[in-house]
């Protein structure tokens, strides 16, 4: 495992490569990260050490892994994840689950299809809500049929419809409707719920040795994230009650302006996503037209709320806490060898290449040394925190 809360610090290399952005209404060059472990950081504030010497923290009962957590993450996954059976005696109804196959056409050209898509299983469309394809009256259609039926309804496409080949136009869609789905919750695991439902792979055959061989990974999982979500836990208690003994006078621009920009680019390749599988599932462009409504959608922000003032808050709080971590190290006089630099860099690289977040082709050119020096003090510091003599860790009940 790597060291203690270098995660903290991924994000930043997905976004190595150079642009610009606009910025609170004023366009701002993306900027390296600012080297924390070789500035003056006591011009931006100071932290007595008496403030670190003895800490004590309490974090959730859930940041631990017990003879419990299967059992319980088990339950959850029975009530949230139904299995299905598939009607087919009966005429479907409003609020059904259908399970269909589908082709629209623009006068003679195919212009949407379910099995075009590469997809041979039935789609699932739920006949209540938003209507599929965001074509007035699509689900309607779909009531009154017998499971085995062909159904053919002609349907306007909105004047602004993603699809331009669909735009404004009559578009004549014929659908098969396989079956109705209808949701059974089971008490128990068993196999075809574990390869059907879940879609875990195994080469297990035999009905007991799959459950096993599942409730075995499972596991594993679930003590990984249990030691990750502790170490998170633990690394925000920590900062949080450091931050209160830290006299701030000021951030380090540089720093704030990468910690921003590196905001704006993750949130804005996230929106770029999520708009892409509104389009495919949809045919809608542009369901989040700018990140404002992309942040304020994520984040639950009232409409009067200044979305890029929200990632600016983000930024002046990654960049305090790097100014508490800088002030450690310096104060306990930490250092970076040159055998440690190199050694972390090459483990970067790796994984990073392996994560597709750098090329193979020249990657030291492709990392910046900051980033480097920056994860390398990260470590050190709350390594040296998380030190049992120095740190206390209770849980609540």
């Amino acid at each position: 495992m790597r060291h203690l809360f270098s995660r903290i610090l991924a994000l930043a290399l997905a976004c190595l490569a150079v642009f610009s952005l606009t910025a609170c209404g004023e366009k701002q060059e993306y900027l390296y990260q600012f080297d924390y472990t070789t500035a003056d950081v006591s011009q931006f504030g100071s932290l007595p050490a008496k403030a670190y010497a003895s800490l004590r923290v309490t974090l959730p009962s859930n940041c631990r892994y017990t003879k419990d957590t299967l059992d319980q993450w088990v339950e959850e996954v029975l009530e949230q994840y139904p299995s299905f059976v598939y009607k087919t005696d009966r005429l479907t109804a409003e609020s059904d689950t259908v399970m269909i196959y589908y082709t629209a056409k623009v006068g003679k050209k195919v212009v949407k299809s379910h099995l075009a898509e590469g997809d041979t299983k039935p789609l699932a469309i739920r006949i209540a809500g938003n209507d599929y394809l965001n074509i007035e009256g699509f689900n309607d259609n779909l009531i009154g049929v017998m499971p085995g039926s062909d159904v053919t309804f002609t349907l306007t496409a909105p004047a602004d419809y993603g699809n331009t080949d669909m735009r404004g136009k009559e578009v004549t869609v014929t659908a098969t409707v396989v079956s109705i789905r209808e949701s059974v919750y089971l008490t128990e695991l068993n196999a075809d719920y574990i390869t059907d439902v879940l879609a875990w792979e195994t080469e297990e055959t035999e009905d007991d040795a799959i459950v096993a061989a599942f409730l075995t990974e499972a596991e594993k999982v679930l003590k990984a994230q249990a030691e990750e979500n502790y170490e998170q836990n633990l690394q925000n208690e920590i900062l949080k009650q450091l931050s209160q003994s830290y006299a701030l006078k000021g951030y380090p621009t540089d720093d704030v302006n990468y910690q921003y920009n590196t905001q704006y680019a993750y949130y804005e390749n996230l929106r770029l996503y999520d708009n892409q599988q509104y389009y495919m599932a949809y045919g809608e462009s542009d369901h989040f037209p700018d990140l404002a409504s992309y942040l304020r959608a994520s984040f639950g922000l009232s409409a009067d709320a200044d979305p890029l003032q929200y990632l600016r808050a983000l930024a002046l709080n990654m960049s305090l806490k790097n100014m508490i971590v800088a002030a450690i190290f310096h104060q306990e006089n930490m250092s970076i060898s040159k055998e440690e630099f190199e050694t972390r860099k090459q483990e970067i690289i790796d994984q990073y290449i392996e994560d597709g977040l750098i090329e193979e082709e020249k990657p030291e050119d492709q990392i910046d040394s900051a980033y480097i020096n920056n994860v390398l003090m990260w470590e050190k510091v709350m390594e040296f925190l998380s030190d049992p003599d120095r740190l206390t860790v209770v849980f609540s009940a």
